[in-house]
């Protein structure tokens, strides 16, 4: 018996001595919490200034593509970049539009829509109701 206390003894003292620091862990704890308040500031700021500056960027687009007056200017002017498109119908066109719906039970209908100018036109949708329209 005498011969394990004087191991254990001998390896009390052979031993490196541990100390546990808790003041330094407790100060890394701190300095980690203050990063990540840091952090989330920082990219709340980021947010912010891309939020304002796209509203600010929008704003400025709207203002300045001449429709800010309801009417878009004169026909045929437009400030808008690019190549222009007239959409309007001429006699006789008609305008097509198919719309699909999903109903609640995974069913689908389609709509078909046609108009022209003179108000005549044609709503189908199904096999079986087809309405058409004179002018």
């Amino acid at each position: 018996m005498n011969d394990l206390r004087d191991d254990l003894r001998r390896a009390r003292r052979l031993a490196p001595a541990s100390s546990l620091d808790l003041q330094r862990l407790h100060q890394r704890r701190e300095r980690v919490e203050r990063r990540r308040r840091v952090s989330a500031i920082v990219v709340s700021l980021a947010m912010t200034v891309a939020i304002v500056g796209t509203a600010l960027t929008l704003s400025r687009g709207t203002a300045s593509s001449g429709f800010a007056d309801g009417g878009g200017g004169s026909e045929g002017s437009s400030t808008l970049p690019g190549p222009t498109v007239d959409l309007a119908l001429a006699p006789g066109e008609y305008s097509y539009r198919r719309v699909s719906d999903y109903s609640s039970d995974g069913i689908i209908s389609t709509t078909a829509v046609w108009w022209a100018l003179d108000d005549s036109g044609r709503v189908r949708s199904a096999a079986n109701d087809d309405t058409r329209y004179r002018a």
